[in-house]
């Protein structure tokens, strides 16, 4: 589940290890295509549900890793509006946020619901970063031919 890993070495010479999931299975396209966009896709992934709060417009649902990725992740809370994901927040292990992503103005592309706007904030001591990647002109791909898409990773190795 982790893939990558993220060192940050300060003027001291202090080194900080940030370990994070596996980043394309957690794309927007991924999860818009694999129907797994409405629970972020960690309905198929070792965190459990450990919480569900119902408000009149939104549904929140707390995911927590499991004990032997307790050490690297926090839990993830996710919120449906009207039913689509709306919102998700990452935590680390110390329950201090890690960032958070908005998803607004879904359209509909074959069947497939695809927010045409992404809010992504990153938290730091000064500030908050926000990114915003907007979509348009969405269209789906021959999904009927997934040998189209195969890339061999390993024949660009040296």
């Amino acid at each position: 589940m982790m893939d990558t890993l993220l060192m940050v070495i300060d003027a001291d010479q202090n080194v900080k290890r940030t370990h994070s999931g596996n980043s394309n299975m957690f794309s927007v396209f991924n999860l818009a295509l694999n129907g797994a966009l409405e629970h972020y896709g960690l309905k198929n992934s070792p965190f459990k549900i450990t919480d569900i709060e119902k408000t009149e417009q939104m549904v929140i649902t707390t995911w927590t890793p499991p004990e032997n990725m307790a050490k690297y992740f926090g839990k993830t809370v996710v919120s449906q509006k009207d039913k689509t994901l709306f919102g998700v927040v990452f935590f680390d292990p110390e329950d201090h946020v890690k960032g958070k992503q908005f998803f607004k103005k879904y359209t509909t592309v074959d069947g497939v619901a695809f927010p045409t706007e992404v809010i992504q904030i990153t938290p730091d001591l000064a500030k908050d970063y926000y990114k915003v990647t907007t979509y348009k002109n969405v269209k789906i791909n021959e999904m009927s031919d997934e040998t189209m898409y195969d890339f061999d990773v390993d024949a660009y190795n040296e």
